[in-house]
């Protein structure tokens, strides 16, 4: 399962000399997802790598199944895909990260999370880039819970 996820939070190469916006979803019970976009002046460059977790699970979880694979090195299912589309389609999400103002969380949150979904959000070009991880969302984050409910919706499109 660690293999799985290094493998998917290492995405795609891209090129980071261009813009670039890029979020993993990572939910307790279903496929991960680590969605890379790349801004070209007329051209959505993106680039979609998943761990197919839910076909994986059995191998993983399951002791009988397990048993199958004594001696071996599990290799997770990981999917890559890529593709361009009109950079119209990003329009909206580009317009409101301009507007973005989130501020860093220094107090200490000490819960216990069994399920829901891990984000990891980065934004930038070269090496200026912001990069916020979040399981559960403070309050003054909100703004993070909707740029990463229209990335989703954008993946869901391509």
């Amino acid at each position: 399962m660690e293999l799985a996820n290094t493998k998917v939070r290492l995405g795609q190469k891209i090129d980071k000399y261009k813009a670039n916006i890029q979020i993993g979803f990572y939910p307790s019970f279903d496929n991960h997802i680590f969605l890379q976009l790349q801004l070209d002046k007329e051209k959505l460059i993106w680039h979609r790598t998943t761990w197919l977790k839910l076909e994986d699970a059995p191998k993983f979880n399951d002791p009988i199944q397990r048993l199958k694979y004594i001696g071996q090195q599990l290799t997770p299912s990981i999917e890559y895909q890529n593709g361009g589309t009109d950079i119209n389609q990003a329009a909206g999400i580009i317009d409101f990260i301009k507007t973005l103002s989130i501020k860093p969380r220094l107090e200490k949150w000490g819960g216990i999370i069994l399920d829901g979904c891990e984000y990891e959000l980065t934004i930038g070009v070269e090496n200026t880039v912001t990069t916020y991880k979040w399981h559960y969302l403070p309050k003054e984050w909100t703004d993070l819970q909707m740029l990463a409910d229209m990335l989703d919706k954008l993946n869901h499109n391509l």
